[in-house]
């Protein structure tokens, strides 16, 4: 497998976004960016200006007076650079023909000097308004590029925060699995895939902001055996791809396709991990190694569901 540097993986981040790398230098991408924190935050944020972008601005031509404005610029350019090869030829001596005088044949315009800075400020101005005008979009779209936006990284700061142990937090602690069950049907609107964890109970389940102005469902399990806590946290995958908040992880995305897919994202020495069931993505990160807790989790299947066959 083709490896990769910081220097080519940066070079490459581009091609990648846009979908022009090959699957070879993709699959050399993905897991240099495994190694590399800063690389992989900058293409997370690179994909999500992009998708972005996608979402709130729609395609539009450029007025017609912007277009003749940059051509009559680009024409100007390529005119001052004829002339400054015909300045050039001036500066050679030239033998003054008959009836003709050396001032006459070394004449010049006095304000070719003056107008050739004009042309440049005139490029600046555009390529300046340019700029301005893809500022205020990015202002209005609201974006501000930041880490917090992951969803693997938020899940960690709220397991180092012990988010399970804010007495403040809404929610319910159940006493069984049928009352946690019932508190999430009543919470939310889409039905919810109850996940267990092999050897826990569940200490509490609630319905909270994830983010700002972001609510999801929040499940706290507690190994009494080993004293361990394990926090899951599931997303409706429709209101993850319509929000302007926070993102999975886009190598997550591309890996977990089936029921038996998982992702282990490592923050800080925690592993974080994730999978996709039906119409919801869950993320759970504990103090256990990620293939560990993956192999206690198992779905709360309903009755119904498990006769049909339904995913």
């Amino acid at each position: 497998m083709k490896k990769l540097d910081r220097k080519s993986a940066i070079q490459l981040l581009p091609a990648v976004i846009d979908n022009e790398a090959s699957q070879e230098e993709r699959i050399a991408f993905f897991a240099y960016i495994k190694k590399d924190e800063e690389v992989r935050i900058e293409y997370e944020n690179a994909l999500y200006i992009k998708n972005l972008l996608n979402k709130k601005l729609t395609k539009k031509e450029a007025p017609d007076s912007l277009k003749e404005r940059i051509l009559q610029i680009i024409q100007d350019m390529d005119l001052e650079s004829s002339e400054e090869v015909v300045s050039d030829i001036e500066q050679t001596p030239v033998t003054p023909l008959k009836n003709e005088s050396a001032e006459e044949t070394n004449k010049y315009n006095p304000f070719r000097n003056i107008l050739k800075p004009a042309r440049y400020v005139a490029a600046a101005a555009v390529i300046l308004f340019l700029t301005l005008v893809t500022i205020e979009l990015l202002d209005r779209s609201s974006y501000v590029p930041n880490e917090s936006l992951s969803i693997e990284q938020t899940a960690y700061t709220h397991f180092e925060d012990e988010i399970y142990k804010d007495v403040s937090l809404s929610g319910f602690n159940p006493g069984s699995i049928g009352d946690a069950s019932d508190y999430l049907h009543n919470e939310i609107s889409h039905p919810l895939r109850l996940p267990l964890i092999n050897g826990a109970e569940i200490n509490r389940v609630a319905y909270a902001d994830f983010v700002d102005d972001f609510k999801t469902p929040f499940i706290e399990f507690y190994q009494p055996e080993i004293d361990e806590h394990v926090v899951v946290f599931a997303f409706n995958i429709d209101h993850l791809e319509s929000n302007d908040y926070i993102v999975r992880d886009p190598e997550a995305v591309e890996k977990c396709k089936t029921y038996d897919d998982y992702h282990i994202r490592e923050i800080e020495g925690k592993h974080v991990v994730s999978w996709k069931w039906g119409d919801y993505w869950y993320t759970a990160i504990s103090n256990h190694n990620g293939n560990d807790l993956i192999a206690l989790v198992e779905p709360l299947w309903e009755e119904s569901e498990n006769d049909t066959g339904g995913w």
